[in-house]
């Protein structure tokens, strides 16, 4: 840094994480942030046989019990969709085909990426069926009773589209999940077929579980020092599962009901994950108008005696994360390619 007082420069030193500095650099030389994804009731909704039984169940039972002849037709529709779910579970599982509206699906092998040396190769028995964003999988290839049957979330491809458009790498993408481990793995590759989003070398370290119970850190999320949470937001059904430190960096999306309530997906001019797809454009636009036209600005002004409250604060995604509502009635219905995409003003 100049100094005001000494005729050759002077520097100051930081202790950061090791790995820190050169992800931090990375990052912003890119113009690309970090995105954290939740799964169940985010992006997806998963069943087995036990929990469809489970949820049959207890809707019976509730049934049984319900007076109010409005709340008695809303349950028993959303029982029939559960009931109408399972036994295309029960096909897959029985017979590894399912038969939908007159056509026969048969189960396509896909094999999965090997992730390390110590991973056994896995090539699991996989039904799509695209109009109705379901695809049936099992977990464990060799045991039919861990058939899961996994409701994809409208719009995804959407917003995952976003984040890589064109080649170009807008955010680095990590996983946040209380699921196990195994079920998460599978649950994303089925998200993300082609490994466009988290590339297989990346996985293991991309994808962290956290114990039921637990609550979710961005510091856990990115212990090897590959990103500073500051430059990172997450998208997920509830804020309150992370830490209160990450809560302001968290867009909280309504869960995914899709048997309770099928049509609110549909209801709405624009999907909750396009809102989403929205809102992450909005906050990388605002977060590098902040770097380039306000941080470079006043780095370049800065002499070796000044303090260091002095100096300017950095960019912080949480600064441009509004409150759930107001965000999402900015950005829901304004086209991406409207909102500030700013380039670098300074070289790579």
């Amino acid at each position: 840094m100049p100094s005001k007082q000494k005729k050759s420069p002077c520097f100051w030193c930081f202790s950061v994480p090791l790995g820190l500095y050169e992800s931090s650099l990375g990052l912003l030389n890119l113009r690309c942030l970090a995105i954290v994804f939740d799964l169940d009731e985010t992006l997806i909704v998963a069943n087995t046989m036990k929990s469809f039984g489970d949820r049959i169940e207890a809707l019976r039972g509730w049934i049984a019990r319900e007076t109010d002849s409005v709340r008695m037709l809303g349950m028993s529709a959303e029982l029939k969709r559960y009931v109408d779910d399972r036994a295309l579970l029960k096909q897959y599982a029985d017979s590894n085909c399912v038969v939908d509206n007159g056509k026969m699906y048969k189960v396509q092998v896909e094999e999965v990426p090997q992730l390390s040396d110590s991973h056994e190769k896995v090539v699991r028995p996989v039904i799509r069926l695209q109009e109705k964003n379901i695809i049936l999988t099992r977990i464990n290839p060799k045991m039919r009773d861990t058939s899961v049957l996994v409701r994809l979330r409208p719009a995804w491809d959407d917003l995952s589209s976003y984040l890589t458009a064109k080649g170009r790498k807008r955010f680095e993408v990590y996983v946040c999940t209380m699921a196990e481990r195994d079920y998460a793995l599978e649950m994303w590759r089925l998200l993300d077929p082609k490994a466009q989003l988290i590339n297989k070398k990346q996985l293991l370290n991309r994808v962290v579980c956290v114990k039921p119970g637990s609550r979710k850190s961005l510091l856990n999320v990115f212990q090897d020092g590959n990103c500073h949470p500051k430059m990172a937001m997450v998208i997920d059904d509830h804020s309150t599962v992370w830490e209160d430190r990450d809560q302001p960096r968290v867009h909280v999306v309504p869960p995914f009901a899709p048997y309770f309530a099928p049509q609110a997906e549909a209801a709405s001019d624009v999907p909750v994950l396009c809102v989403a797809r929205n809102v992450v454009c909005s906050v990388r636009g605002s977060f590098f108008k902040e770097f380039d036209g306000n941080l470079l600005s006043k780095i370049s002004k800065v002499f070796y005696e000044d303090e260091v409250v002095t100096l300017p604060h950095a960019p912080d995604v949480s600064n441009y994360l509004m409150s759930e509502g107001k965000h999402a009635d900015d950005v829901a219905d304004m086209p991406v390619e409207e909102i500030p995409d700013v380039k670098s003003k300074h070289p790579s």
